[in-house]
């Protein structure tokens, strides 16, 4: 009863369509009311000298019952325990909305998502999403090729390494008039990014960067090479790296733990203007030579 629930038209309606509209309206005001002058949040990130990871608060009694215990995979290659209240995972749907909305997609547009998710068989149509099962994806290439051109959709949803996965095995979605696609939770490499806009010329890239820990949240969408930060989600500061800057984030959203100065380990590259043009990864990732 929960999966046929979960993949409702009247569960679509509430969380595509209501729930989307809402959003908009709620983050537009909130990125337009908010005020970059909080003098002692900017002071706890200037006066920082050490890499100052989580600060919690003692999560007892009503606050425990009212959250959600989440262990993150390790943003900095040490895994992170924190709770989190439940209206935090809410709120963040509002703003990734917000990202679908300013890159053109709206509910009314047919998507195929591959992202992962489990589902009744090989597929599954939710609304006017056809979500694929990236556990049987390679094995039914054929039959969700022939799904796929039924569906018809527009638009793409996806974690870059299982769209491009398939895109490489797959002649048809190759041909298939995409508008638009949609990629977060994983980084989109360069290569895999310039094959795509090579193959869909007149489709769209949106790439959103954040963290469980809701330290930050960013995003640009094709042909934008910057990257956006809502203001209202959370205070970023950027720290010299040699070339690069390692990126840090307090967040205006996440209770009841208080994540402050959190090093995300990532390094950014910046433009002449310092503004963000490029993810470029984690440290533990880099190999150094001598």
């Amino acid at each position: 009863m929960k999966q046929k629930f979960k993949y409702s038209k009247l569960f679509y309606f509430i969380k595509y369509v209501l729930f989307f509209k809402i959003s908009i309206t709620y983050i537009k005001a909130q990125e337009k009311s908010h005020k970059n002058n909080d003098i002692e949040i900017l002071n706890n990130l200037q006066n920082s000298t050490d890499k100052q990871s989580i600060i919690s608060q003692k999560i007892l009694g009503l606050k425990r019952i009212f959250s959600r215990k989440i262990t993150s995979g390790g943003t900095t290659g040490v895994p992170t325990t924190f709770y989190e209240y439940y209206w935090v995972y809410f709120l963040e749907t509002f703003y990734i909305n917000y990202i679908f909305y300013n890159s053109g997609w709206n509910p009314s547009k047919k998507t195929v998502v591959f992202r992962g998710d489990k589902v009744d068989g090989i597929y599954q149509e939710f609304g006017n999403m056809l979500i694929i099962s990236s556990y049987k994806m390679l094995d039914n290439i054929d039959e969700i090729e022939k799904k796929i051109l039924q569906f018809s959709p527009t638009w793409i949803y996806a974690y870059p390494s299982v769209f491009y996965l398939f895109y490489k095995k797959s002649q048809l979605i190759k041909k298939m008039p995409i508008e638009g696609m949609l990629f977060g939770s994983e980084k989109l490499l360069i290569n895999q990014k310039s094959d795509l806009l090579n193959t869909y010329k007149n489709s769209t890239v949106t790439e959103w960067y954040g963290l469980s820990e809701k330290a930050l949240l960013g995003y640009r969408i094709s042909p934008n090479i910057k990257y956006d930060f809502f203001k209202s989600y959370s205070k970023i500061y950027l720290v010299p790296n040699e070339e690069l800057h390692s990126i840090y984030g307090t967040s205006y959203i996440q209770y009841p733990t208080k994540i402050i100065n959190y090093d995300t380990g990532d390094f950014v590259l910046l433009d002449n203007d310092n503004d963000i043009i490029e993810i470029i990864g984690r440290e533990q990732d880099f190999i150094y030579l001598n």
